[in-house]
């Protein structure tokens, strides 16, 4: 949304995560997963690509200071 209406041309976006266990759902296209999860993963690969998530370390990760 952010690109669109800032009329950004054809920007790079990255995404990180510091679950592992949320990564491998977002990479992994073969397993059938329950509702919920399902659902958030299908969301994630409607407006994103498997390829643009990568994994942080969470003493990395300047969101987990705040929490």
């Amino acid at each position: 949304m952010l690109s669109r209406e800032l009329n950004y041309k054809d920007p790079v976006e990255v995404f990180y995560t510091d679950s592992s266990v949320v990564l491998g759902y977002i990479h992994n296209e073969a397993k059938h997963f329950h509702n919920y999860v399902g659902n958030r993963v299908h969301h994630i690969h409607d407006s994103s690509k498997p390829q643009q998530w990568h994994y942080v370390a969470s003493i990395d990760n300047p969101a987990d200071v705040a929490s």
